[in-house]
Parts: C-alpha cells; sequence; structure tokens
C-alpha cells in the first residue's frame, strides 16, 4: 500500500506543481484551470498516480520471477531452455528505453491532437503527464510481455 499511496501523492505533487509554475509564469486563471482539467475533468491525477504506483510495485518486485525460477530449477536444467535469453530481454534498459520513447511518441502525436483546452504551457504539462502515463503503462505491459516467455521456457522442464 505504501507503494500505491506514494504513487498518488506523486501524481497530486506533480499537478499542485504544474499549477505552482503556470501561476508563476502566466496567471492564476491558467493555474486554476490546469489544475481543475488535472484532477477533475480529464482525472490526469488518479491514472497518473496509478500508474506510477503500478510502475512502482512491478519495479520493486520484477525479481520474483527470475528468484524463484532459479530456486525451483537446477543452472544446468535452465541452460537447457531458452532461460538465460529470455532473462536478459526482461531485464533489458535498451528494450525498456526504446518501448518507453515509441510509446512516448504515440501518446505524445495523440495528446497533441486532443489539443486540450488550456494555455499551451499548460497543455504543456498535460502533455507530459499524459506522455509519462503512457511510458508507465509500456514500461509495465513490457515487463508482463516477457514475463510469460521467462515462464513459459521452463514447461519443458515440469
Amino acid at each position: 500500500m505504501f507503494l500505491v499511496f506514494s504513487g498518488l501523492a506523486l501524481g497530486l505533487a506533480y499537478g499542485l506543481l504544474g499549477a505552482g509554475l503556470l501561476w508563476c509564469i502566466t496567471d492564476t486563471s491558467d493555474a486554476y484551470w490546469f489544475l481543475s482539467m488535472y484532477i477533475r475533468d480529464f482525472n490526469t491525477m488518479t491514472a497518473f498516480g496509478l500508474a506510477l504506483a503500478t510502475a512502482l510495485i512491478v519495479y520493486f518486485t520484477q525479481g520474483v520471477f527470475p528468484d524463484t525460477i532459479e530456486a525451483a530449477f537446477t543452472e544446468d536444467e535452465l541452460a537447457s531452455t531458452e532461460y538465460y535469453e529470455q532473462k536478459e530481454r526482461f531485464y533489458s534498459r535498451r528494450r525498456t528505453i526504446t518501448f518507453g520513447s515509441e510509446t512516448i511518441l504515440i501518446g505524445g502525436a495523440i495528446f497533441y491532437l486532443c489539443h486540450f483546452p488550456l494555455s499551451v504551457p499548460a497543455q504543456i504539462l498535460m502533455m507530459i503527464a499524459g506522455c509519462a502515463q503512457w511510458a508507465l503503462g509500456g514500461y509495465v505491459g513490457r515487463k508482463l510481455r516477457y514475463a510469460g516467455p521467462l515462464l513459459s521456457k521452463l514447461a519443458a522442464l515440469g
């Protein structure tokens, strides 16, 4: 639960910091409209907070799959499968960054076409939150996508 509340708190903090920044560089109405749409109209605060929470949970528990598998099978048994190749893919930072970048580009294009009804600086802040959600979702999805093959390579051993 700590990670869930941490993610939600970070989502709230981003909204408050964004509104504070807008208040400083534009005016009070921009900050108000951004915060109103971030919290209520687009529900970005909750979605962003939950995306952050889910990514934090996955990040801090990702070792459970390999640790459990490696405790259950010998190194020779694992070497006879594609386990180590799949494990490398599961932990690959390059794949994470590549996939995250792709989801940010796709999300950015979609959010740009949506034209949030805000000033340009407020739109940029909303797009950053939206693209970050897509990247976090991509991170979680990629981990789940590689967890399956990691486990399926062991079916022959079972």
